[in-house]
């Protein structure tokens, strides 16, 4: 299978990169520069988009600039949901975020929810994939509660209620690929 991996330099699109190669699919993983989702060139997009099959769409940014995060996780992963479908891509598996919903007050979390919306309408093929603390040696939430741990007290918030669901990278790198490759 033929698949665009966007992201794939990122900490989960590198190992998903290295599952999905394992498994015998060919990989298109364009550079920021090939394809900017910050100021999405729609020849260059398109151009990567023939001849594929699937999409992935691992890209996940952090940012104080809510317009920089509503472009990145909303505005460019619609236009080429619309670009690919155009192109005749059949499947799109949109890497999100735990709690992602188009109208929720943090702007990361709604700006992912819009981003799947998005996609969702596109009328493709889509797999929406929602974890939440990915962790594994590189990843930054492993290497900040390294950190942590050295601490002599490590103060946790009160009532015991967390919306957080570690899991591995490779389980997450496992689990995409057979969402994006296994799918009927």
């Amino acid at each position: 299978m033929n698949i665009l991996l966007l992201g794939g330099s990122g900490f989960i699109g590198r190992h998903l990169a290295a599952r999905l190669r394992a498994s015998g699919h060919q990989l298109q993983t364009p550079t920021h520069k090939e394809l900017d989702l910050r100021a999405l060139d729609e020849r260059a997009a398109r151009a990567c988009l023939r001849g594929q099959d699937a999409v992935v769409n691992a890209v996940g940014i952090m940012s104080r600039d809510a317009d920089r995060l509503e472009t990145v996780h909303h505005h460019a992963p619609a236009a080429l949901a619309a670009w690919a479908r155009e192109a005749g891509v059949a499947r799109w598996l949109q890497v999100s975020a735990l709690g992602a919903d188009a109208a929720h007050p943090v702007v990361f979390v709604g700006s992912k929810g819009r981003g799947d919306a998005a996609v969702v309408a596109s009328g493709m093929q889509v797999a929406i994939a929602r974890p939440s603390l990915v962790y594994g040696r590189g990843g930054h939430s492993t290497e900040l509660f390294l950190k942590l741990t050295r601490l002599p007290i490590l103060a946790l918030p009160a009532g015991g209620r967390f919306a957080l669901q570690p899991v591995h990278v490779q389980d997450v790198a496992d689990g995409m690929a057979a969402l994006v490759a296994d799918a009927p």
